[in-house]
């Protein structure tokens, strides 16, 4: 009798061997089946990604952006699902490649029809610019940031820190750039014409004016103090009697640490 039940239990674990084996089968098969389906599906043409829409662009090549966009559109996915298919194409990467380009600020990516993909581009800014010593300009966007280069002109200058390629590097830490454009943008609303800045790394700025003077300024210093210090000294009428006699006769003035004041007339 227990030899029985012995016989019985091991047709028993073997029945349930076969029964999982078969359900395994069946599982494997019908996700195969998935797999090949929508292997099919994506690589039917009417979802093959046959146009490119660019829009936004005004200093980057349309026809560039298009070739990154193409390039990595190549290929498939584990050898069954083709990368351009409106359905399964890789969004993210585009999207990722496209940033690394400097002049790129911001990518939107969506589909045109079941055949086409819109490439919105937002290009970064130009608010100044950095020149080197052979006077090779580059644009400068609102957060410090080098991203291309450009003919030189009359907008707002900086210069030094840098001394190899520029593009798609930080002229400044954010921050202090930021703190060194606004101390700028008072010094114009002053009437007092800044042209140029050159910076080194002893944390001190000169500002050339349209006139010919300077101002030295230590850029660690509470720039808005200076600048109240600053407007103290062009009100003056001891030093001189207007904002255009004061820059005509003016050489340099030095705001050091401390907001101390040195203050030289031309000859």
């Amino acid at each position: 009798m227990a030899g029985k039940r012995l016989v019985d239990q091991k047709r028993l674990r073997a029945k349930k061997k076969r029964r999982l084996f078969f359900i395994s089968l069946y599982l494997l098969f019908f996700v195969g089946l998935i797999v090949c389906g929508l292997s099919y599906v994506s690589s039917l043409s009417t979802f093959q990604i046959k146009g490119l829409t660019v829009v936004g662009v005004e200093r980057e090549s349309s026809a560039h952006i298009a070739s990154i966009v193409r390039s990595s559109l190549m290929g498939r996915y584990i050898w069954l699902f083709p990368r351009a298919s409106t359905l399964i194409y890789p969004k993210v990467q585009i999207e990722k490649e496209l940033l690394m380009l400097p002049i790129v600020q911001s990518v939107d990516i969506s589909r045109l029809g079941l055949s086409g993909l819109e490439i919105g581009i937002v290009e970064r800014s130009e608010t100044s610019q950095w020149c080197d010593v052979n006077d090779l300009c580059y644009s400068i966007d609102g957060e410090g940031f080098i991203f291309d280069k450009v003919a030189s002109s009359t907008t707002f200058k900086y210069r030094g820190l840098i001394e190899d390629s520029p593009v798609g590097k930080s002229f400044l830490p954010e921050e202090t750039f930021k703190n060194i454009g606004f101390f700028i943008r008072e010094l114009k609303n002053m009437s007092l014409l800044p042209v140029e800045a050159r910076l080194s790394s002893n944390d001190y700025v000169e500002v050339l004016l349209l006139s010919g003077g300077k101002l030295i300024i230590y850029t660690k210093d509470d720039l808005s103090i200076v600048l109240t210090t600053l407007q103290s000294i062009v009100a003056d009428k001891q030093i001189a009697s207007s904002t255009e006699e004061f820059l005509s006769n003016l050489d340099y003035l030095r705001l050091d640490a401390g907001n101390k004041v040195t203050y030289k007339k031309k000859n």
